[in-house]
């Protein structure tokens, strides 16, 4: 279980997501959708979008049960 204490942020490029679109999944909101997938999969009972038009950028977050920081560092 994850430290509720602790908040991690992470980039991508996107190019990496450039990547992840076409050769993982179909399209960029399949991607999206497999996050909040992931989400619901933690345990989240909410899931939040924020979209930063201006800045270009966005956030998911939830409430999910999340993971160790040796679990993130683990797995990805």
């Amino acid at each position: 279980m994850a430290d509720n204490n602790s908040e991690f942020n992470f980039n991508i490029s996107l190019s990496v997501l450039d990547h992840l679109g076409r050769n993982l999944y179909r399209s960029f909101i399949t991607v999206i959708g497999e996050a909040i997938s992931n989400s619901w999969d933690a345990g989240a009972e909410n899931v939040w979008i924020t979209i930063n038009r201006e800045e270009n950028y966005f956030v998911i977050r939830d409430d999910g049960i999340g993971m160790s920081k040796e679990d993130f560092q683990g797995n990805f």
